[in-house]
C-alpha cells in the first residue's frame, strides 16, 4: 500500500505545479509580447499595463499554492488513506481548472496588449476581458477548498471510506471538466478585445457574450456542491 503521506505530497505538488505550467507559459508569452512592442510604443504607461496582465496571469498558481499550503498543513494532523487521496484529489480540482484559466488569460492579455499599443484608453476595459477566464479557476479553487474541509483540514473529518473518494473523484470529474469553459470564455475575449479597436463602445455588449460561456460552468460548479452537500461533506 501506498504510504499516504506521499500521496498527499504529490497532491500538494501537483496543486501548484500544473496551474504554474499554464501561468509560465502565458507570462512568457506576454513578456515577449510586451518587450516586442515596448520600444516603439510612446505610450508611458505600456509597461505597466503590461505588467498588470503578466501578474493576472500568474493567479491561478497563487490559488494552487494556496492548496498546496493547506494540504501540507493538514499532514501535522495525521492522515490515513482516505483522508490522503482525498486531498489529492483537491489539488487536482484546483490545478486543472487553473492551468486552463491561465492559458485563456494569456491568450487575452496578448490580444489586449495588442489593442492598447493602438488605443491607450482601452486598458481598463481589455483587463476585465482578461480576468473572465480567471472566474473558471475561482470556482476550482471553492471545490478544492471543499474537499479539504471534507478530508478535516478545517474540523471533522467526513470521508471515511473509499465510497467517499470516489464521490469526491465525480465532484473532481465534474469541475475539471468544467475547466474547458475557459478556453471558451478565452477566445471568445480575444474577438472582444480585437472589436474594440475599431469600436469601444461596443464594450457592453462584447462583454456580455463573452461572459455567456460562464454559465455552463456555473451549472457544474452548482452540480458538485449538490452532490457534496447531498452526501453531507459540507
Amino acid at each position: 500500500m501506498i504510504d499516504p503521506i506521499i500521496i498527499a505530497i504529490l497532491g500538494s505538488f501537483i496543486s501548484i505545479i500544473v496551474p504554474a505550467i499554464g501561468s509560465g507559459y502565458a507570462m512568457q508569452k506576454i513578456g515577449e509580447l510586451s518587450e516586442n512592442l515596448l520600444n516603439d510604443n510612446k505610450n508611458k504607461g505600456f509597461f505597466t499595463n503590461s505588467l498588470v496582465f503578466s501578474v493576472l496571469a500568474e493567479t491561478p498558481t497563487i490559488y494552487g499554492l494556496l492548496i498546496s499550503i493547506i494540504i501540507l498543513m493538514t499532514l501535522a494532523k495525521g492522515i490515513d488513506i482516505v483522508q490522503a487521496w482525498t486531498l489529492f484529489l483537491s489539488a487536482v480540482s484546483v490545478a486543472i481548472p487553473g492551468i486552463i484559466s491561465a492559458y485563456a488569460i494569456g491568450l487575452v492579455a496578448q490580444a489586449s496588449i495588442i489593442a492598447i499599443k493602438e488605443k491607450a484608453n482601452l486598458f481598463g476595459k481589455t483587463i476585465v476581458l482578461a480576468a473572465l477566464p480567471e472566474v473558471i479557476a475561482v470556482y476550482g479553487l471553492i471545490i478544492a477548498l471543499l474537499i479539504i474541509m471534507a478530508a478535516g483540514s478545517f474540523g471533522a473529518v467526513k470521508v471515511h471510506t473509499m465510497k467517499d473518494v470516489y464521490t469526491m473523484t465525480v465532484v473532481t470529474f465534474i469541475i475539471s471538466l468544467a475547466g474547458i469553459v475557459a478556453l471558451y470564455i478565452g477566445k471568445i475575449a480575444v474577438n472582444a478585445v480585437k472589436s474594440l479597436i475599431s469600436n469601444d463602445n461596443a464594450f457592453t455588449q462584447a462583454l456580455i457574450i463573452a461572459v455567456l460561456p460562464e454559465s455552463l460552468a456555473l451549472y457544474a460548479l452548482i452540480l458538485a456542491i449538490l452532490i457534496m452537500t447531498q452526501g453531507k461533506y459540507i
